[in-house]
């Protein structure tokens, strides 16, 4: 999955933001295993959505 939206724009939107709790970086296995974030709520967030890529 990937999603088209800009990283920015979602933390704009952001609504709510809880407390960073480690996290375990799934993408990156054992090469970058220290990982922090907190739970963020964003209204209107899609994961996936149609897009111009070929």
């Amino acid at each position: 999955f990937r999603f088209n939206e800009s990283p920015i724009d979602l933390l704009r939107r952001a609504t709510e933001v809880g407390a960073t709790q480690r996290t375990l970086c799934r993408e990156w296995k054992d090469w970058f295993t220290r990982t922090a974030m907190p739970a963020v709520r964003v209204p209107d967030f899609n994961m996936s959505s149609v897009s111009q890529a070929t």
